[in-house]
């Protein structure tokens, strides 16, 4: 599984590349899923999808624009990320004191 493998920042990108092996699968959950709510309660799906999208297209700018690291963020960094829509460098250096960046050498150590 890949959300156990040990180094969980591998890639350097918004997303997973080796979840795309996975897809087929999480569709089969992702089509059950709508199907049984498209029938029952189709307004909250709709919502609900439409704040993901938008969540999404507003992470993939922040991390375009260097406000997301790759490899460091931690809750308090994304949720202060999460509810603002401009910043300032004061915004991003204060971003940047409270990213926690992992220990390369150590990971690489403990997992050959």
């Amino acid at each position: 599984m890949n959300s156990f493998w040990w180094c969980w920042w591998f890639g350097y990108g918004h997303g997973v590349r080796a979840m795309i092996e996975s897809y087929p699968l999480i569709c089969i959950g992702f089509a059950t899923f709508f199907d049984y709510y498209l029938k029952n309660k189709k307004t909250l799906i709709v919502v609900s999808t439409l704040f993901i999208i938008l969540f999404n297209i507003k992470s993939v700018d922040l991390y375009r624009a260097n406000v997301i690291h790759y490899d460091s963020m931690t809750a308090k960094a994304f949720f202060y990320t999460t509810f603002k829509i401009n910043f300032s460098e004061k915004d991003k250096k204060y971003i940047e004191s409270i990213l926690e960046h992992p220990d390369y050498e150590k990971a690489l150590k403990a997992n050959p």
